[in-house]
């Protein structure tokens, strides 16, 4: 594999600066939200940001890095629109652009720090992600082995997986010859999809999670509706503030319905992304 299929990190880290600036303008909407016409300036410094990250992002994608652009407003206007047309208070709405690109942040900050680290590394990622690519209907998922949550895999993962044409892994429902833990890794390396549940706080889901993430896998989080740390409810379990900034599924034992429908639409999003250059 040459030098040149392989990312840049100065590239990355003015990448990075592309996304602050961007997100900083999004966050700057005027406080009548029927006054958004943000000056010819300020719209073409969006604008050129918004192309220069989606221009990158997208060869990246094409070296066989799964990374994406979540924004699709290309617009300031569109934008701040769209920040308006969050309920919530003034704050939420200004939160909305970073957690619009918190994932994709994330992701270039985890490549930033494997090209400083090991200029090579990359190349090693890449033939695993590549050989990972092949397994597009399976699903591995991360969740907490117990009772309470029997409900979210026979009425929510399952149906889910099965509608996006998916093939749900857990590892306790799998033959394996070696020592669990070992399996879980090389299930994860298998997998490019990833499906984490943080309820009840294990530490061995943040592991696993936070594995798949290093290596690249498309990880998608839910958890119980009363582990969400903004909700003033009193529970033993919350989820970690460091994952909470990224998207969540809420679910809802009385009402696994809408939890289902909304990873449906994720995972169906998900594998549109990742093999939509097939």
């Amino acid at each position: 594999m040459s030098d040149e299929t392989l990312p840049r990190h100065e590239v990355i880290v003015d990448l990075l600066a592309e996304i602050e600036g961007l997100i900083g303008l999004g966050a700057s909407f005027p406080h009548d939200r029927y006054k958004l016409d943000p000056t010819f300036q300020d719209g073409l410094r969006y604008q050129q940001a918004w192309a220069k990250i989606e221009y990158v992002v997208v060869a990246h994608r094409g070296k066989g890095f799964p990374i994406f652009h979540a924004n699709r407003h290309q617009t300031l206007k569109s934008m701040w629109a769209w920040c308006w047309s969050i309920e919530g208070s003034a704050k939420d709405r200004m939160l909305r652009p970073r957690q619009l690109y918190a994932a994709l942040i994330a992701e270039l900050e985890q490549l930033k720090d494997i090209l400083a680290k090991n200029p090579v590394a990359p190349a090693e990622v890449l033939r695993d992600l590549r050989e990972s690519a092949h397994l597009t209907n399976e699903l591995f998922v991360i969740m907490a082995m117990r009772p309470e949550t029997d409900d979210f895999w026979s009425q929510i993962v399952e149906p889910a997986a099965a509608k996006a044409d998916l093939k749900p892994i857990r590892i306790d429902k799998e033959e394996t010859e070696v020592a669990i833990s070992e399996e879980i890794l090389s299930a994860i390396r298998r997998s490019t999809l990833v499906l984490c549940d943080l309820s009840f706080e294990l530490p061995n889901c943040y592991f696993e999670a936070g594995y798949a993430k290093g290596a690249f896998r498309r990880v998608i989080f839910s958890a119980r509706h009363d582990h969400d740390p903004r909700l003033a409810v009193k529970d033993d379990y919350k989820v970690h503030l460091d994952v909470d900034q990224l998207e969540i599924t809420w679910w809802h034992p009385s009402d696994l319905d809408a939890a289902r429908q909304e990873l449906e639409n994720r995972l169906q999003q998900l594998k549109a992304q990742l093999w939509e250059h097939d």
